[in-house]
């Protein structure tokens, strides 16, 4: 089997019993960070959810402590 490389383009010249068998393959370069950002956009969401439900169920303080004493950020005042 004889292999080449240029960058992002590999060929393989492999052997077979009829001849020879001529692979080319190439990957896109910026393939790993889409794949990433969509990895982390999928983390960041679910975490949302996860939060926005527990809020519901006034548990939210399991998750951030600090939601534990203060909730005046979701009701404001009324003036007077």
């Amino acid at each position: 089997m004889r292999e080449w490389t240029n960058g992002n383009l590999h060929v393989f010249l492999e052997p077979t019993a009829t001849g020879d068998r001529l692979r080319l393959r190439t990957r896109k370069g910026s393939a790993m960070a889409v794949f990433a950002m969509g990895a982390a956009g999928l983390v960041i969401g679910l975490s949302l959810m996860t939060l926005f439900v527990l809020e519901d169920l006034g548990r939210a303080s399991l998750v951030f402590p600090t939601l534990r004493g203060s909730r005046h950020w979701r009701h404001p005042r009324a003036s007077a």
